[in-house]
């Protein structure tokens, strides 16, 4: 694994994927008590930052990692997740958007970033929550569940508050816990994806010339389909069922079975 301050572009010619994940800093306040109570604005002392970040394109050896250690805000490196959230077609992370995706659109908003390029949204703890009934929704005890791996421990809050006040210690025991999240989000992600309902269609994502008109997996893009005896039935009809034999998607054509196909509508030319 080789780890770098320097995103670059996935080396994949199909579509590029992100995994992702963000530390931020604590907000700081004024307050007369330890237990449940209103915070005003005006107790506030400093408000949430991006700390650190680590990602890495999906399938490769190198992860990326960058911090505002030397900073005096989080401008630069927010600018720095932005180009690399620009040049993603889906982005996965774990409570992604409800946690990374809107920390970041606030952040970039306070920096008068523009949006990025459009990109599609993988959540692992929606799909957690949907698709499975899991001990709990934590990235830590799927990963455990999945025997991939646990997060690396540490002191607590007290590592953030060591990294604020710029113990070069804690910084490192952060970047190797930020990295370590990154990699079991995609070990993870790779477990739980056949099963997504709603997944991105990486099919329709590849610029190889054949576009839409070849028969890829919805899922992870392989052209290795095999067609179930079993077809998908709804109400009115059935369709052709396939099996993707990399990652093992169930999906369906949308052509009927009894309908007439000619060569350009072969019932593998547009599975979901």
């Amino acid at each position: 694994m080789k780890v770098t301050s320097r995103p670059a572009k996935a080396k994949t010619a199909g579509p590029q994927i992100l995994v992702f994940d963000i530390e931020t800093s604590p907000m700081q306040a004024y307050v007369w008590g330890c237990f449940k109570q209103y915070i005003a604005p005006s107790q506030l002392i400093t408000t949430s930052e991006v700390l650190c970040f680590s990602a890495k394109w999906l399938g490769e050896d190198t992860v990326f990692f960058d911090s505002q250690q030397k900073d005096d805000n989080d401008e630069r490196l927010c600018g720095v997740i932005w180009e690399l959230i620009d040049r993603a077609d889906v982005v996965i992370a774990h409570n992604g958007k409800a946690f990374d995706e809107k920390t970041m659109n606030a952040r970039w908003v306070r920096w008068r970033k523009e949006p990025p390029s459009p990109y599609r949204s993988v959540d692992t703890c929606i799909l957690a929550k949907k698709q499975f009934r899991f001990p709990r929704a934590k990235l830590e005890n799927i990963a455990m569940y999945l025997e991939k791996g646990r997060k690396l421990e540490h002191e607590g809050v007290g590592m953030w508050v060591k990294c604020l006040h710029g113990d070069r210690a804690a910084w490192d025991r952060m970047k190797k816990y930020n990295i370590q999240d990154t990699l079991l989000l995609e070990d993870v992600y790779m477990e739980l994806r056949p099963w997504d309902k709603r997944h991105p269609n990486i099919g329709l994502m590849y610029d190889d010339g054949d576009g839409p008109n070849k028969a890829r997996c919805v899922c992870c893009g392989s052209t290795a389909l095999k067609q179930l005896t079993k077809p998908t039935r709804t109400a009115v009809s059935e369709f052709p069922t396939f099996r993707c034999k990399s990652c093992g998607k169930v999906m369906r054509s949308r052509k009927r079975m009894k309908q007439e196909w000619g060569k350009e509508d072969h019932p593998l030319t547009n599975v979901q």
